[in-house]
């Protein structure tokens, strides 16, 4: 993140503060080629921060690209509030437009991993004129449905469609219990979130009770090429036993109660649901959380009209582990929407 510059607001329009990292006045007014381009927002996931994007924003930048990069709500320098209704999708990406509206910028190509592509999603149905475009890496379009969230329910269909309960990690997420163990063992989750193998994320995540077994065993276990850093691991477990799980849990439990409901139901009608910007999904074919032909549903039901994708063998933390090819096919991507090549 050395090519961006670090800031904070100290109380937004909700009284909260939020840590951002933003390219400098002086690479703004070096990028006058491609000034036409909309800024590139990235925001992040569970249980990530702000850094997870050094890898796309260190070949973005050099580009020309204006690009934003806020610690989510709950982690690193942001407020972490313990309410789950604040981190509804609707003061989610409220908090986003006072950033925007602290940078001056008008519209961006809304871009989103794990929970973040989440929220990129709402901010664009939420507030559709300050988006020019939308990137999903590994979670696929998920507009509000007709049926009010049943987690048990979920689990109970990908069990039989897919083989495996695909939201049974989430069980414990939710639950009171989960912050307390997750701090404790923070350095078990990281190599839970990490773990070498295809089947690995499967094993971990999909089957009931399973991830707070792992978490409490001492068993060995193998990571990922991208995580076996040790600087990177000793910085998640440091940051975990600062800031604690109390905030990042929340999104899951916000989820699991159906806060969103209310305000989806009552304020979004569902002609908003149709994406109308050009949309880009970056599939992962080793995520067993966020499996790629989930973006079918969207499109069978013409909800993204104007669609381009691309495949990476990779699991679920794709922008760790593929930087450079998400760089590439997002820049590729803004190329061909927006029509001008950044300098390089």
């Amino acid at each position: 993140m050395d090519a961006l510059q670090k800031k904070t607001i100290e109380s937004n329009s909700r009284g909260l503060t939020y840590t951002y990292y933003a390219s400098p006045p002086a690479a703004i007014a070096s990028a006058g080629s491609i000034s036409n381009i909309p800024t590139i927002l990235l925001t992040h996931g569970f249980p990530d921060e702000a850094h997870m994007w050094s890898g796309v924003v260190s070949r973005l930048a050099p580009k020309g690209y204006r690009l934003i990069v806020p610690d989510m709500l709950g982690y690193a320098g942001t407020s972490k509030p313990t309410d789950p209704a604040s981190y509804r999708y609707k003061h989610l990406t409220s908090d986003l437009i006072d950033i925007l509206d602290a940078e001056g910028v008008s519209k961006v190509i809304s871009v989103g991993h794990d929970w973040g592509s989440e929220i990129a999603q709402r901010l664009y149905l939420w507030h559709p004129d300050r988006v020019a475009a939308l990137v999903m890496v590994n979670l696929a379009y998920m507009p509000p449905g007709p049926e009010p969230i049943d987690v048990a329910k979920s689990n109970a269909m990908t069990e039989k469609v897919f083989g495996y309960q695909m939201l049974a990690y989430q069980v414990f997420l939710a639950a009171d219990r989960a912050p307390a163990i997750l701090r404790e063992k923070a350095d078990r989750l990281y190599t839970a979130a990490h773990a070498a193998g295809e089947d690995a994320m499967k094993e971990l995540f999909c089957v009931p009770g399973a991830l707070e077994k792992f978490l409490d065993g001492t068993e060995e276990t193998p990571v990922r090429p991208y995580a076996e850093d040790e600087g990177m691991r000793e910085r998640f477990v440091a940051r975990f036993r600062r800031d604690g799980f109390e905030g990042p849990v929340n999104y899951y439990r916000a989820f699991h109660a159906d806060m969103n409901r209310s305000d989806e139901v009552g304020e979004l009608t569902p002609d908003r649901f149709v994406v109308k910007v050009p949309a880009f999904f970056v599939a992962c074919t080793q995520d067993a959380v966020c499996r790629p032909e989930l973006v079918g549903t969207a499109l069978d039901k013409g909800l993204l009209p104007d669609f381009d994708s691309m495949v990476l063998e990779c699991a679920h933390w794709s922008p760790l582990e593929k930087p450079a090819e998400i760089a590439a096919g997002i820049d590729n991507f803004v190329q061909k929407k927006f029509g001008t090549r950044a300098s390089a």
